[in-house]
């Protein structure tokens, strides 16, 4: 074949070749291919993420609604959480445990804490629902105590001997309605000795009232004739521990 033929044969392959490219669309390279298909990927999961979280929204504020109080209209603040189930019982109250201590009969339900130690002996007079405490021999009087002097009775055998002591527990009828009974109530205070007292030889007495719930009265008188420090305290700790329950 000559040069001229040749040469004219090569441009025509060359034009059929640039045809054909031109024909079938040139692919793109395969890292472009693999980030449009990752471009591709991240739109769905996008447009997946937006549909769930739309339809979790919606249902979130359909069952808030659906909770009377718990969304405010106008923009009101939020109430508190909802309770969900039923409300957890409260324990019941533990009953009452009685107080421990002596207990005497016809007192309204006072307790007493007795003192420690020897000597100590308790007489209760029925008749006059009064108890007696007092660290030597006592015996109730021919008369009973209905009719003691100063309304406070002395059943001693003998007068009191230094350092001695007699307590006197007596309920008392308040002469006034239920609801001013507690108005009787006075605290443990040292006061005068009544006549009753020093007749027997005592020297300091000691007075206190306490009321009830129920309205019961209870007087407490303590005689001491020249008592110790620690006599003194008994009798103190005697009458200020005396407690309804």
């Amino acid at each position: 074949m000559s040069e001229p033929e040749r040469t004219e044969q090569d441009l025509t392959e060359q034009e059929l070749r640039a045809l054909l490219e031109r024909a079938v669309p040139q692919l793109p390279a395969p890292a472009q291919r693999l980030e449009r298909i990752r471009e591709q990927i991240r739109r769905r999961r996008r447009r997946r993420t937006a549909a769930v979280t739309g339809a979790a929204v919606l249902a979130l504020t359909a069952g808030l609604a659906a909770v009377p109080g718990l969304v405010r209209p106008h923009g009101g603040g939020h109430a508190g959480p909802a309770v969900v189930g039923s409300p957890t019982p409260r324990p019941s109250a533990a009953p009452t445990t009685p107080l421990a201590g002596y207990r005497p009969d016809g007192l309204g339900g006072l307790v007493l804490q007795l003192p420690r130690g020897p000597g100590w002996q308790t007489l209760a007079d029925p008749a006059t629902t009064s108890l007696f405490l007092g660290t030597q021999r006592m015996v109730l009087p021919a008369g009973g105590c209905a009719h003691a002097l100063d309304g406070f009775c002395t059943p001693l055998a003998l007068a009191l001997e230094e350092g001695g002591a007699l307590v006197m527990f007596r309920r008392q009828e308040p002469k006034m309605p239920l609801g001013k009974a507690h108005d009787y109530a006075l605290p443990l205070t040292e006061a005068a000795p009544y006549r009753a007292c020093r007749t027997v030889g005592g020297t300091r007495q000691l007075t206190r009232t306490a009321v009830a719930p129920d309205g019961t009265v209870v007087w407490a008188v303590a005689c001491l004739a020249t008592p110790s420090q620690a006599r003194l305290q008994q009798a103190r700790d005697l009458l200020s521990s005396a407690a309804f329950g």
